[in-house]
């Protein structure tokens, strides 16, 4: 993966007021649940804690601590198929403690029966293929179909969507020069430039030779609204986003070292 796309999702995220005031709260919080009770619960639901939890206080560490910080929170990938009996018995071990710790007694059969039925439902699709009686396509035909239906429905599309939290980047295609360009423009905005020295600083030479020029001075007013954008998207995990009304696409990458 790009090292600048690390350094921009991190600059874009650095420009949050919203996580500035996030970051504060969790540098001065006494406890998780006092923290809950408190009068920042407000502040706290402007950002999902799974951005915290990706880059950390990037307004206290430095860049290179954020950065590994952030590349050792994607999860591994382990690819989108796995054995059952691989898991199974950690999975079942798992739930039966997990239920005896907060029920204070040990799970009935029928309760593992029925959380196992439950889990079933949700985010995975669990097969039992019988690999004597049918051919490879055959076998593959049946399990995209089944595959394009669990997929179709409504919760797994959400958990699809937020699962890409801190771990995809989501564009039209990725414009790094011109995200870069966006927030350059947003920041010297910020220090009170008029657009018009903007472009002198950094337009190009032909848009410096038409600085009057309204339609150019309307493109550089969209490029702040698209920075704006672009840092409500990274509050929620997502760079750049969705950020000049065109349907994203998205692309996962591979962390780099």
């Amino acid at each position: 993966m790009d090292e600048k796309i690390v350094m921009l999702w991190y600059e874009y995220l650095k420009r949050s007021q919203n996580y500035k005031n996030y970051c504060k709260i969790m540098r001065s919080r006494r406890s998780m649940i006092g923290l809950k009770n408190s009068k920042h619960k407000a502040v706290l639901k402007k950002i999902p804690y799974d951005t915290y939890h990706a880059w950390g206080d990037i307004f206290k560490a430095p860049y290179e601590e954020s950065r590994k910080r952030f590349l050792r929170s994607m999860p591994m990938d382990i690819g989108p198929i796995q054995e059952l009996r691989f898991s199974f018995r950690a999975d079942a071990i798992n739930v039966v403690r997990r239920f005896q710790k907060i029920n204070g007694r040990k799970m009935r059969l029928v309760e593992l029966i029925n959380l196992f039925d439950k889990a079933y439902k949700k985010d995975f699709l669990y097969l039992r293929i019988d690999l004597t009686k049918h051919s490879t396509t055959e076998i593959l035909r049946h399990v995209k179909a089944l595959v394009d239906k669990k997929k179709s429905e409504r919760s797994i599309k959400y958990m699809s969507f937020i699962n890409k939290q801190n771990i995809a980047i989501t564009s039209q295609r990725l414009m790094r020069d011109e995200i870069e360009h966006y927030l350059k423009t947003y920041d010297l905005w910020r220090s009170k430039i008029k657009l018009k020295d903007i472009i002198k600083k950094i337009g190009k030479p032909a848009e410096k030779a038409t600085l009057n020029d309204e339609d150019l001075l309307r493109k550089y007013r969209q490029y702040l609204q698209k920075a704006k954008r672009i840092i409500e998207n990274v509050e929620k995990g997502f760079f750049p986003g969705e950020y000049s009304g065109y349907p994203e696409i998205i692309e996962f990458f591979t962390p780099c070292a």
